[in-house]
């Protein structure tokens, strides 16, 4: 299968998770945040040292692999989704602690993790 142009994201049957999801925990499997400037940029202005990022990655996708089983092992999913919670809560801590004001994208992936509790507890 051919890679699209850069800048150009695929559709169709081609499109992978992580451009169907982007900024979701599992958007792109693998990725690590010195992939990503944006992500790298953001993680630096909440004084994140670099030596932190492997770590915080191989979290963040074991949060994901972890909501993804939970879709067919409830307690798993819950665990998962109370870790990705307080995942993001840490990001906010350390953007506010850092005097960061942009906490958008750790507030509202967040909340989507809260929301994915709550809809397992209300499912099981």
């Amino acid at each position: 299968m051919a890679r699209p142009e850069p800048g150009r994201r695929e559709s169709g049957p081609q499109a992978d998770a992580g451009q169907l999801a982007p900024g979701t925990p599992g958007a792109r499997w693998g990725l690590s945040p010195r992939q990503n400037e944006q992500v790298t940029q953001g993680m630096h202005n909440a004084g994140v040292p670099d030596s932190w990022f492997p770590m915080l990655a191989a979290l963040k996708a074991l949060g994901a692999i972890g909501l993804i089983v939970g879709l067919w092992v409830p307690w798993i999913g819950v665990a998962a989704a109370i870790g990705v919670t307080l995942y993001f809560v840490g990001a906010t801590v350390m953007h506010l602690r850092a005097g960061d004001k942009n906490i958008g994208g750790p507030v509202v992936l967040g909340l989507l993790a809260v929301a994915a509790i709550v809809l397992r507890l209300l499912t099981a």
